[in-house]
Formats: structure tokens, C-alpha cells, sequence
């Protein structure tokens, strides 16, 4: 923002709207992200959110869609849930 454009401690109460106005409506003062435009250095942030230091891991002969993985782990949470309950007696643990 413009030095001559930022509110003063003695800016009037119709300056301080006018400004507020044109920083939130208009979106006037906001700044692109540094990787903005530049695709490949967003995917790499994205893997290294997503998958962590150690990058994804390996896929031995193909993709699996999303919807097969969130199913699969469905079913793990079920089965580890149902084990929990046969080992302990219907105790969420060892007591």
C-alpha cells in the first residue's frame, strides 16, 4: 500500500470506511503469493504438504483412485475398531 494511502491516526471516520471499503469490497491493497503463476514450484509445495519430506509412496503397478484408498482405510478403521472391541472386552483399551 501507498504510503500516501495508509490510514493515519487522525484519519476522519469517512476515510477510515472509504479505505476499509476499497481493501475488503475491491480487494484494492492484496499482494499475489510468491509462487503465483509459477505451476511446478506450487506442485512441489503441495507434494511436500501432502506426502511430507519423504515424498509419495511408491506405486508398484498403478494408481489407485482416491475413492478405492478413502474405502480402504474406511475398512481399516472398522476392522481395528472391531479387534479393540474382541480383545478388550468392549474397553476402548487395556486397562
Amino acid at each position: 500500500m501507498p504510503p500516501s494511502e495508509a490510514l493515519q491516526p487522525s484519519s476522519s471516520p469517512s476515510t477510515r470506511r472509504c479505505h476499509l471499503e476499497a481493501k475488503y469490497r475491491e480487494g484494492k491493497y492484496r499482494r499475489y503469493h510468491p509462487l503465483f503463476g509459477n505451476q511446478e514450484e506450487l506442485d512441489k509445495v503441495r507434494a511436500l504438504q501432502l506426502w511430507g519430506p519423504l515424498g509419495p509412496p511408491p506405486s508398484f503397478c498403478c494408481p489407485v483412485p482416491h475413492a478405492v484408498l478413502t474405502h480402504l482405510i474406511y475398512q481399516l478403521r472398522e476392522m481395528s475398531w472391531h479387534m479393540g472391541k474382541l480383545m478388550f472386552g468392549g474397553q476402548k483399551g487395556p486397562a
